[in-house]
Order: C-alpha cells, then sequence, then structure tokens
C-alpha cells in the first residue's frame, strides 16, 4: 500500500511522474488547455515543451527522448503515459480538440503530497506496464512480492541482473530468453518504480558491458507500506550473500 505524503515533503522531488504531471497541470491551468490533435494527443509544441522541462530519466538511449527529439507525443512514452494517468484519475478531460484541467486538477495544483497519492499509486499498481513494453510481455509475479522483497534486497545495492536473478535465478550468458526475460522485468518493474521516484539507477562504473546499480531513493521509506519480513519468494529466506553470487531463489 501507498501512505499519504505531506505537501511540504522533500522526498516527493525524486518522483519523475509527479513533476510532470505537475508541469502539465500547470501548462494546462495557465493556457486554458492544451491543443490537441484529432487524434486526441498532444500537439508537437507542446511535446517539445514538455521534452525541454520534464527532466526526465534517460538511461534507455533507444528511445527517441533520450537524445532529445521527440516529433509526436506517442514519440516520449512518458508524457503518452501521464496523458492517460491524469485524464484516468479525472483530473484533465478532452473538449472541442483541447486538453483542460478539471476542478479536481485545480484543487491538487500546488499540492504535490495530494497530487502523488491521486496518480502513483495508480500508476504503479494498476497500470500494464508488460503491456507497454517493447515485446508486450511481462514476468511472473505481483507487487506485493516484487516490492517486498526488494524491500530487503535493494539496501545491497546490487545490479538489475541480480535483482532479477532474486526472482528468476541466475542468467545464462548464452540463453538470448534469459536477456529476454530481464528485458521484459526491467521494463514491467524497474522501470515503472524509477518513473515513479521509489528507486534510482546509477551505472557500474569500469563495466565490460552496461549495468546499472538499483538503490532506494528517500520517497521508498516515505510512500510505501510494507510488510515487516525477511524472507523472500515462498517463505525462503534470501541470504545475504545470495545476491553477490547471482543465485537465485
Amino acid at each position: 500500500a501507498f501512505r499519504a505524503i505531506p505537501d511540504e515533503h522533500a522526498a516527493l522531488g525524486c518522483s519523475p511522474i509527479l513533476r510532470g504531471a505537475s508541469l502539465i497541470l500547470g501548462y494546462a491551468a495557465e493556457h486554458r488547455g492544451i491543443e490537441l490533435t484529432q487524434t486526441k494527443a498532444f500537439k508537437r509544441s507542446f511535446v517539445a515543451w514538455a521534452l525541454s522541462e520534464f527532466d526526465w530519466p534517460r538511461e534507455r538511449q533507444d528511445q527517441p527522448y533520450a537524445l532529445g527529439r521527440a516529433l509526436n507525443e506517442h514519440d516520449f512514452p512518458p508524457l503518452q503515459m501521464l496523458h492517460y494517468l491524469l485524464i484516468s484519475a479525472r483530473l484533465a478531460r478532452h473538449s472541442k480538440g483541447r486538453f483542460l484541467i478539471t476542478r479536481k486538477g485545480t484543487d491538487l495544483l500546488g499540492k504535490p503530497g495530494a497530487l502523488f497519492d491521486a496518480i502513483v499509486p495508480m500508476f504503479v499498481l494498476k497500470i500494464d506496464h508488460a503491456g507497454c513494453s517493447r515485446f508486450g510481455e511481462g514476468v511472473a509475479g505481483n507487487w506485493d512480492i516484487w516490492l517486498n522483497v526488494m524491500n530487503q534486497i535493494l539496501d545491497l545495492e546490487p545490479t538489475e541482473e541480480r535483482v532479477f536473478s532474486a526472482f528468476y535465478g541466475p542468467i545464462d550468458a548464452g540463453s538470448r530468453d534469459r536477456w529476454r526475460e530481464l528485458f521484459n522485468f526491467r521494463q514491467s518493474v524497474l522501470e515503472p518504480l524509477e518513473w515513479a521516484g521509489l528507486v534510482q539507477f546509477r551505472p557500474v562504473a569500469n563495466s565490460s558491458r552496461a549495468q546499472r546499480v538499483c538503490r532506494k531513493t528517500a520517497l521508498w521509506g516515505e510512500a510505501l507500506v510494507l510488510d515487516a519480513i525477511d524472507t523472500g519468494w515462498g517463505g525462503v529466506a534470501i541470504p545475504a550473500d545470495a545476491l553477490s553470487k547471482g543465485q537465485g531463489l
């Protein structure tokens, strides 16, 4: 579960989703809405503005926005997701070719804690992240399992591969299918947590291939209500050295 966070709490600054939502709603309020295309996407002029203002995590160089070029809304997936979230949460609506802030959205302007509560739990727990991924494939498990186990193992600041191995076993360097599973886990679980502002990544220095270390942000402990357990999947304890050796459960 997620707990309410006071509006003035500094940890809210960790959340790209919250930051982006605040910018979109603020822009819509100031400009009497945002122009839409005939397919009800944001027009290119606003996409360009959002790309320059969002300060979004851009580790994935395969995305057009990582290089600072996004022509249409679908070229900037975070903006597309936020558009959907704000409409779904009834903080905005479409009317006569414009994206308009609602009264509910207006009430949340300048209230980051309340806005976080309105959209981030929905984003993490309700969105089909697997369906939004490149391959459209998920991985076995659920947020109850992933979050409670990661609450323990992320304190060790493991690599993404070691987080994956804690749930699904080690990756055979020669197995293309296992690397695809890791990619699906990254897009279905780890990337949404990064967008929500609950985890951060940093590149592993002097690595022979691109690897990133996962760690909790200050928002993790403030936002999440987790079980006080010291066990992993299926009630099997995770040894402290299991992750360092890449052993699975």
